[in-house]
């Protein structure tokens, strides 16, 4: 008889059974990969607004306390979006760090460009616009690509 049969092979008790699995875990997981990445998004970019304020911020009328909570909320609203579009928070085996590094880079560059659009079209919606110079977008950008990686 050849070694390979269609002849059904007798099989042990425990491989007929699959492991269960919990989906609360890894959502719980998600959750908790955004929030690291919140938390490092924004220390650089509120790293970067604390050090350049002389520089760069010292001469404009800071906007109202609203405007910030807008732009705060949309701006982690967008980076959480261009992370998740980006498949970082799948867990997929055999892809290699350098494509992770890539992903991020894309990532993070989306989400920067975005806060750029977003405090643009603050002032659509009668908010004042929140000062950000391109010099501060860029160093918040390699800010947050560090703390990231």
């Amino acid at each position: 008889m050849a070694a390979i049969s269609s002849a059904p092979q007798q099989r042990d008790e425990s491989a007929r059974r699959t492991r269960p699995r919990h989906r609360g875990w890894r959502a719980l997981l998600t959750v908790l990969l955004i929030g690291c990445d919140m938390l490092a998004v924004n220390s650089a970019f509120i790293s970067t607004f604390a050090l350049r304020y002389a520089i760069d911020f010292a001469q404009y009328q800071p906007p109202a306390a609203s405007t910030w909570l807008v732009f705060l909320a949309l701006f982690n609203a967008a980076f959480a979006l261009a992370f998740a579009t980006n498949g970082l928070y799948t867990l997929r085996r055999g892809i290699s760090r350098i494509d992770e590094s890539g992903k991020l880079l894309i990532a993070v560059s989306i989400g920067t460009l975005s806060v750029f659009l977003i405090n643009t079209l603050l002032t659509q919606f009668r908010y004042e616009a929140v000062p950000l110079p391109a010099a501060t977008l860029a160093w918040g950008w390699a800010g947050a690509l560090a703390l990231v990686l």
